[in-house]
């Protein structure tokens, strides 16, 4: 099972940077 966290860095990587995620 791939983390959450994982999957909104593989989906939208500057968005969750810039989001602190």
């Amino acid at each position: 099972m791939i983390p959450a966290s994982r999957l909104i860095v593989l989906l939208d990587p500057i968005g969750a940077m810039s989001g602190g995620v």
